[in-house]
């Protein structure tokens, strides 16, 4: 795979991975006392880290 492309590959997984965890987050502070239950939290928890996965696997890609 060429330099270029592995680098714009690179950047798209970590601005997806950061857009997953903000997005995450967000549900967390707008969920409601009676959302705070532990399957929906582990939901956001789940794609919280999923983010975090992309972000971490993408920056192998980096040079």
């Amino acid at each position: 795979m060429g330099e270029p492309v592995r680098v714009a590959l690179a950047v798209v997984l970590i601005v997806v991975g950061v857009v997953a965890a903000v997005y995450a987050g967000y549900l967390q502070y707008a969920a409601l006392p009676e959302e705070h239950t532990f399957a929906k939290g582990g939901k956001r928890l789940a794609l919280a880290l999923g983010g975090l996965a992309l972000i971490v696997g993408a920056s192998e890609l980096l040079p």
